[in-house]
């Protein structure tokens, strides 16, 4: 009989608290807005403290940004069709969890909410807003505000002029010496040398090249990082010789200038507090060790810690994707993992046999660099191959 009053008990308050509202710590009735209150102190003022303790979220260790791992897997019957992987992902909007530890590519441990298709961090420690476009290839990019400009934060990666997905930006060649081209390809830096080596370049000609080619690797933290190519050139980028860099820009963008470079390093130093000769670490995303496939060499990224609440995260986002050498008999990579190179637009009229200017950004250095001397005369600038940013103006 007791047992019988007890399930029915039971089975009344569950009632009462499904069809109404709950305050669990106290036997006080929770605020007139809320369906469930935590408190286990009476308040003295309307607002006070009404809690000496507080609530242990779940730890979770999220696996990807945009997918409800590890609450389901691929196997599971719920989660394994994209119509029920959409569905689910609908029904969690709102789902709560605490990260412990960094995870997915530098993603800080903190509180995430999931917001329908991917998780968004409670604490923003990016300085800029972020704002996604997708160009007529389908590629889709972030871009921020740094002074009067609107810039993208991910390198460019078309492989079609102005990203309008019809005519080869592969065709777009720069003549380096009299009489001589550079080959008709596009070029990714996969990070196997760290010197100039042929094996280092991978060549195409569409974006089908890319996702043909299947899966690569590189090793970063010491750890082997495997990854399709389509999707490290999603995050390396492509690097472009100047006549490429010069129509890379997706429709309603365009190359920087010099004076807008500056302009956005301006801005990098007032938004940081830092002064010119260190706030090109800012620019940088992370403070990862790259290492190289085949020889080895680790270079140390040596930007903010993304994770630390005493540094400033620009979002800029730069990535040490080298550079190419983009020659006519032949094509080869170097400096992945310790530099970053970009093309600006006001290059006409320079002397390339004795100097090229490009900004750079080094992975022992602090500061945004705009020239370069270490070119020797028969290497000319022009059929070099480095990434590209696009910016326009803010309306």
């Amino acid at each position: 009989m007791k047992y019988l009053l007890s399930c029915i008990l039971s089975f009344t308050i569950v009632c009462i608290s499904v069809q109404g509202q709950v305050t669990i710590g106290s036997a006080s009735v929770p605020v007139e807005g809320a369906i469930l209150q935590l408190k286990n102190v009476e308040e003295t003022e309307v607002g006070g403290a009404n809690a000496d303790k507080g609530i242990g979220m779940p730890r979770v260790q999220l696996i990807s940004p945009t997918e409800l791992y590890p609450m389901f897997t691929e196997t599971d019957v719920e989660y394994n069709s994209e119509e029920k992987k959409e569905t689910q992902k609908e029904a969690h909007i709102g789902m709560l969890v605490y990260v412990p530890k960094v995870w997915s590519d530098n993603y800080c441990p903190g509180l995430y909410v999931w917001n329908g298709s991917k998780w968004e961090p409670f604490q923003r420690r990016i300085t800029s807003d972020q704002f996604t476009f997708t160009d007529g290839e389908g590629n889709t990019y972030t871009y921020a505000q740094f002074g009067s400009l609107y810039w993208t934060t991910q390198n460019i990666r078309t492989t079609t002029v102005h990203g309008e997905g019809t005519s080869a930006l592969a065709n777009e060649s720069t003549q380096w010496k009299a009489g001589e081209m550079t080959q008709k390809k596009l070029l990714i830096n996969w990070g196997l040398t760290h010197d100039s080596d042929l094996q280092s370049a991978f060549l195409f000609e569409t974006k089908q090249n890319l996702i043909d080619y299947g899966m690569h690797a590189y090793i970063m933290n010491g750890d082997k990082m495997d990854i399709s190519l389509d999707d490290f050139a999603t995050k390396f980028g492509v690097l472009y010789n100047y006549s490429q860099a010069l129509k890379a820009c997706p429709t309603g963008w365009r190359l920087p200038n010099k004076e807008e470079f500056m302009e956005m390093y301006s801005e990098i130093q007032r938004l940081t507090g830092l002064s010119a000769d260190l706030a090109g670490r800012a620019m940088k995303n992370d403070q990862s060790v790259y290492e190289t496939l085949s020889d080895g060499v680790q270079s140390n990224w040596d930007g903010v810690d993304i994770c630390s609440s005493e540094v400033v995260n620009t979002g800029f986002n730069a990535l040490p994707s080298g550079a190419g050498t983009g020659e006519s008999t032949g094509a080869g990579a170097l400096t992945f993992g310790s530099s970053a190179y970009w093309w600006f637009d006001n290059l006409q009229g320079v002397d390339y046999t004795k100097r090229y200017e490009r900004y750079a950004l080094r992975n022992n250095r602090t500061i945004l660099s705009e020239k370069g001397t270490n070119m020797v005369p028969y290497n000319p600038h022009l059929a070099m191959c480095y990434s590209v940013r696009c910016v326009k103006d803010v309306k």
